[in-house]
C-alpha cells in the first residue's frame, strides 16, 4: 500500500511489518517512520491522505503541513495519524457500524475535515475528523463497498463494490446506481482531475478484480449506465490516474436520420489522459479525444476496448504513478520505483518536448542501482569517464576493507595492549619524576604482569578441567531430591539453599524438577526468579531455563490465577527493557549484512569485467623475426658441431 500526498511532495507507503513511512520526493529520503504500540497484533488494509490548507503562518515560516492520513486495519478499527506532529489524532472503532469487519476502503472529502470508511458491512460511514465520531450513514448494498471515492468539488461520493453507487452529499440520499461492465469486485475508484470548467464529478474511472480494463462512466449521460469508454491492458490495474480537459469542437457530419437538418452538428471534445499501473511494475498511459454520445448506438460504438497509447515494461519496477501538477502546460507524470525499502522518484514526460503533440515510442527511466543503501557516485563517476579500466581502478580505489577474523583478533590484542600501556602510564604518573621508569624498563613490566595474567588464567583452566565427568557425577542431583529442597527454601526463604537449587543449569532436570514443584509454590518460585534477574541482569542466560520451565509446565495454573497481571508485570516489564534494544540491534546487523552482501555482488562483477577486458594471447611485431633468428643461429651451430665430429672420424680411421 502506497500513495503520494495531494501537493505530490512526499510519498506514503507501509511496510510488511506494518511501519507507515513517509518519504520526502524531492530528495528521496526517509522523513518519518510511525508505527503504533501494538502495530504487529493486525494488519493495515488500506489508506487515505488529506493535506489541510496551510496557514499564513506556516506559508511565511515555509514549513510544509503533511495533514492528516488514515490507515485501515483488520479488526474494523481506523488509526488517523497527525503527520506534522508525528502522532495518533484519533483510532476510529467501527464496531458500531461495519462490525469486527476488516475496513475496505477509506477517502477523505477535499477539505479533509470528513473521512468515508466501508466494509463488507452494508453501509459507508462518514466520520468527523473533528470529532472522531459518525455523522451519516449511506446504504450500498448487502456486499459492502471495496472502493471509495469523493469527487474534487466534494458534492459526490462514489461507492464500488459488485455495482458503482453514487450518492449527492449536499443531500445524502443515492443519485445512481451502475451495473454495466463491472465482471468482479470494484478494486480502483477514481474521479479525473479536470480543467477549463469542467465538472470535478463527470468522469469516473473504475477498475475490478481481476479484469483487464479500466471503465470510464460520464455521469452526465443519465439515460444510460454503460460505460463511456473502455480502456484495455495485459493485467489488472492496481492504481489510477486521469486528467480530463476541454479540447476544440469537431464538426459532426448529419446522420440519415437527421436530413432535415442543414446544418452540421458540433461537439465538444474532452482530451483525455488516463494512466494506470499494474502489479508487477508497469505502466500504461492513454491519450484519447472523447466526444459526448447522444443514443444507445453510438455509446456501443464508443465502448470499444482502447490499447494503451504508450506503456512500459515491468522492469521498470513502477510501484505508484501520479498525474505531475508542477506544470499546467506540460504533461509529465511523477512515478515511485524500485523497492519501499529505498524508492526512487522521477517525473517522466510521455511527449517529445520539442514537439508537444507527438508522443514518445517508449519512456526512459534511469537506472536504480541494486546496492540499495550504497552510494552510485562511483556508477555515475566512471560512466562520465567511458572508460572500462578507468571504472575498475575507481572501484578499487574506493573499495570498502572488511577485516578478516584474524585482523579483528590482531587488533583487540593491540587494544588490550595499548589498554595496558595506558594503565601502567597512568599508575607510574603518579610518581615523582626524578623515578620515571624508561621505556625499556616499562615494557619488561607490562611482559611480566602479561606472562603473570596469562599463567594464572591457565592454571585456573586446568583446575576447573580435573575430572569434569567425576565432578558432574557426583555434584548433579537428583530431579525429585531438587524439587523437595527447593520447596523447603521456598517455604523457609532460605536464599543460600536457592542459589544451591538454582546454580543448576541441565535443562533436563530443571523442567523434571519444576514439573514436581506444587502450583502452590510457581508464583513464589517466579517472584523470585524475576527479583534475582533485576538485581543481577548478567544471570538471565543461567536463570532463564528456569523462567521458561515454570511458564511450560505450570502454564494453566497461572492462567486461572486472577491477578495473573499484576504477578506478571514485574516479569513483563523486565522483558520488554532488555527486549528494547535488541530491535535496534537487529536494524544495525542487518543493514551491516546487506551492505557486506552488495560489496560481495560488486568485487564479484569488478572481477568478471577483469577477466572480460583481459587478453587471452598478447602478439608484438618483432618478436617472431627474433625467434626465427635464434633458431638460425641454433642450428648453424648444430651443424658445426656435426662436421666436427665427422673430422674426428676421419682422423681415427686414419
Amino acid at each position: 500500500m502506497q500513495l503520494f500526498a495531494d501537493s505530490l511532495t512526499h510519498f506514503a507507503a507501509v511496510s510488511e511489518d506494518n511501519r507507515l513511512k513517509v518519504w520526502d520526493v524531492a530528495s528521496a529520503s526517509l522523513q518519518q517512520e510511525l508505527k503504533e504500540r501494538d502495530h504487529l497484533s493486525y494488519r493495515y488494509t488500506c489508506l487515505a491522505w488529506s493535506q489541510a490548507s496551510k496557514s499564513k503562518s506556516k506559508k511565511r515560516s515555509g514549513t510544509s503541513d503533511l495533514g492528516l492520513l488514515a490507515l485501515g486495519t483488520s479488526n474494523g478499527s481506523i488509526v488517523v495519524w497527525d503527520l506534522t506532529t508525528g502522532e495518533v489524532k484519533h483510532t476510529l472503532q467501527t464496531d458500531a457500524g461495519h462490525g469486527s469487519g476488516a475496513v475496505q476502503a477509506l477517502a477523505f472529502n477535499p477539505h479533509g475535515s470528513l473521512l468515508y470508511s466501508s466494509s463488507s458491512d452494508k453501509h459507508v460511514l462518514e466520520w468527523s475528523v473533528s470529532s472522531g465520531k459518525v455523522e451519516r450513514k449511506f446504504r450500498c448494498g448487502s456486499g459492502g463497498a471495496s472502493a471509495l471515492a469523493v469527487s474534487a468539488d466534494g458534492e459526490i461520493l462514489a461507492a464500488g463494490g459488485a455495482a458503482l453507487r453514487t450518492f449527492d452529499l449536499s443531500s445524502g440520499k443515492k443519485s445512481r446506481k451502475l451495473v454495466s461492465g463491472l465482471s468482479s469486485a470494484v478494486t480502483q475508484l477514481r474521479f479525473a482531475a479536470v480543467e477549463n470548467g469542467l465538472e470535478a464529478s463527470r468522469f469516473l474511472f473504475a477498475a475490478t478484480a481481476g479484469a483487464r480494463f479500466v471503465n470510464m462512466y460520464d455521469l452526465e449521460l443519465t439515460e444510460h449506465d454503460a460505460p463511456a469508454l473502455t480502456f484495455s491492458l495485459p493485467s489488472s490495474a492496481e492504481g489510477l490516474f486521469a486528467r480530463a480537459s476541454v479540447g476544440e469542437a469537431v464538426a459532426v457530419k448529419k446522420s440519415k436520420k437527421s436530413k432535415k437538418k442543414k446544418e452540421n452538428q458540433v461537439k465538444p471534445v474532452v482530451d483525455l489522459f488516463v494512466g494506470a499501473t499494474a502489479p508487477a511494475g508497469a505502466l500504461f498511459l492513454w491519450a484519447h479525444k472523447y466526444q459526448q454520445v447522444n443514443d444507445a448506438s453510438e455509446l456501443a460504438l464508443a465502448s470499444k476496448p482502447l490499447p494503451p497509447t504508450l506503456s512500459t515494461a515491468e522492469s521498470a519496477g513502477i510501484l505508484l504513478a501520479e498525474l505531475s501538477t508542477q506544470e499546467k502546460n506540460k504533461m509529465e507524470v511523477l512515478v515511485a520505483r524500485g523497492s519501499l525499502v529505498k524508492p526512487v522518484f522521477e517525473t517522466v514526460s510521455p511527449v517529445e518536448e520539442n514537439a508537444p503533440s507527438q508522443w514518445k515510442k517508449e519512456l526512459e527511466f534511469a537506472e536504480i542501482s541494486d546496492a540499495l543503501l550504497l552510494t552510485a557516485e562511483r556508477a555515475e563517476a566512471a560512466s562520465k569517464n567511458g572508460s572500462k579500466r578507468l571504472k575498475v581502478d575507481a572501484a578499487d580505489d574506493e573499495k570498502t576493507h572488511v577485516p578478516t577474523l584474524s585482523e579483528r583478533r590482531a587488533l583487540a590484542n593491540s587494544m588490550a595492549v595499548v589498554d595496558e600501556t595506558t594503565n601502567f602510564e597512568e599508575l607510574d604518573g603518579e610518581a615523582d619524576e626524578e623515578n620515571e621508569l624508561t621505556l625499556a624498563e616499562r615494557v619488561e613490566a607490562l611482559r611480566e604482569r602479561v606472562e603473570g595474567d596469562v599463567t594464572a588464567a591457565l592454571s585456573r583452566a586446568e583446575r576447573e578441567a580435573e575430572a569434569p565427568e567425576d565432578k558432574a557425577l557426583d555434584n548433579k542431583p537428583d530431579a525429585s531430591s531438587l524439587a523437595s529442597v527447593l520447596e523447603q527454601a521456598l517455604q523457609a526463604r532460605d536464599n543460600a539453599l536457592l542459589e544451591y537449587c538454582l546454580r543448576t543449569r541441565d535443562v533436563k532436570v530443571v523442567g523434571r524438577t519444576v514439573a514436581r514443584v506444587s502450583a502452590s509454590r510457581v508464583l513464589a518460585l517466579l517472584e523470585v526468579i524475576v527479583r534475582k534477574l533485576e538485581r543481577s541482569p548478567n544471570r538471565f542466560a543461567r536463570l532463564c531455563p528456569w523462567l521458561r520451565a515454570v511458564l511450560l509446565h505450570h502454564t494453566a495454573y497461572l492462567v486461572a490465577q486472577p491477578d495473573l497481571v499484576s504477578s506478571l508485570s514485574a516479569l513483563y516489564q523486565l522483558l520488554e527493557t532488555r527486549l528494547q534494544v535488541h530491535e535496534q540491534m537487529q536494524k544495525l546487523s542487518g543493514r551491516l549484512a546487506l551492505v557486506l552482501g552488495q560489496i560481495h555482488v560488486n568485487n564479484a562483477n569488478h572481477e568478471q569485467e577483469d577477466d572480460e577486458t583481459r587478453a587471452a594471447v598478447v602478439y608484438h611485431e618483432g618478436e617472431e623475426e627474433v625467434r626465427e633468428d635464434g633458431n638460425g643461429n641454433d642450428s648453424s651451430s648444430h651443424e658445426e658441431e656435426e662436421d666436427d665430429e665427422d673430422d674426428d672420424v676421419e682422423t681415427e680411421d686414419e
